[in-house]
């Protein structure tokens, strides 16, 4: 990758993402139902992305699928709560803090912690009670 000057304007765009994701999974009524087909596919896209980009190192292009995510759910009444989970798992690595709250807000205890765990050749959430 080539050396490129800074620039705030990355960091404005980083926060306004960080801000509707949050707001997503706060906001939106968190339900228990199961997911819709086009969620579903919609959820699993998201989850395949970012695993295969955090594995090839392409970090944009997995908080990219993230913000497709964001898109499409954003906007529903409301928020099935497979979805808010995994989506709170994806976004950890990234935003690690804000995936804590996320993830104590969905009703985990305040005792358990998501972590981001390095194996050879790739990385694995997992949750630690």
């Amino acid at each position: 990758q080539a050396v490129k000057p800074w620039s705030a304007k990355g960091v404005e765009g980083v926060h306004r993402f960080l801000r509707r994701a949050y707001r997503m999974v706060t906001e939106l009524p968190v339900a228990d139902r199961p997911l819709s087909g086009v969620e579903a596919k919609a959820l699993n896209a998201m989850v395949k992305k970012v695993g295969e980009d955090i594995e090839a190192l392409g970090f944009n292009t997995a908080i990219s699928a993230m913000m497709v995510f964001v898109n499409a759910f954003a906007g529903g009444t409301d928020l099935p709560r497979e979805a808010a989970e995994k989506f709170t798992l994806c976004l950890a690595p990234f935003a690690p803090h804000v995936g804590e709250e996320l993830w104590s807000f969905l009703g985990h205890s305040d005792k358990t912690v998501v972590k981001v765990v390095c194996v050879p050749g790739r990385m694995v959430n997992f949750v630690v009670r």
